[in-house]
Parts: structure tokens; C-alpha cells; sequence
């Protein structure tokens, strides 16, 4: 479905239109999240919510879409929680990837 949706909103303006809307509402999302975490001194006031949000959206629906649609191969668990590692970094947030197995994190 989402290879199909990404293919062909690229030449039919109502599936665009569908696409954007969903990516419009989860950026608005994660746009008041990024506020909130400003507003409570976890994340720096000079970033931007709306394209800390749309950036950081962009990474994870491209990972989404290398993995699900082109076939590469992943494990889940790892790219949840690489994906996570990296989104709260980027916004200067404490995580702690977990471990594979209790050791290093899962290599590809």
C-alpha cells in the first residue's frame, strides 16, 4: 500500500493530496511535542518545532520506505530503536539505545 500511495501520488493530485495530509498531521504532531519539550528545557529554544519535525519525519518515512518497499533488509527491534536514538539526539534528548542480547547493539 505504501509503495502504491508514494508511486502514484506523484502524478494524481488527490493521492498527493491524501499523502500530504498525513504527513501534514504528523508533523503538526511532533511540532507540539518539540514545544512542549522546549517549553519544559529539554530541547534548545533555537530549534525550530515545524522543521525539526518535518526533517526528522522525513528520516523515519524514508527508513519506513527503504525497508517495507525497496526490501532491504532490517531488523525491527534495532531500527525502532536506532531510529529513536537518533530522533532524540538530533533534539539534544536522553536516550538509551537497548542492547541486543544484553551486549552491543545489533550490527547489519
Amino acid at each position: 500500500m505504501m509503495a502504491i500511495l508514494e508511486q502514484t501520488a506523484t502524478f494524481n493530485a488527490d493521492l498527493m493530496a491524501i499523502r500530504r495530509e498525513a504527513r501534514t498531521s504528523w508533523i503538526m504532531s511532533a511540532s507540539r511535542a518539540i514545544r512542549q519539550w522546549q517549553d519544559e528545557g529539554l530541547v534548545a529554544s533555537w530549534v525550530d518545532p515545524y522543521y525539526a519535525a518535518s526533517a526528522l519525519g522525513s528520516m523515519v518515512d524514508r527508513s519506513a520506505y527503504v525497508w517495507l518497499v525497496l526490501g532491504e533488509p532490517y531488523d525491527e527491534d534495532t531500527a525502532v530503536d536506532q531510529l529513536t536514538a537518533l530522533y532524540c539526539g538530533a533534539l539534544g534528548l536522553a536516550y538509551a539505545p537497548k542492547l541486543a542480547d544484553g551486549g552491543e547493539p545489533a550490527q547489519r
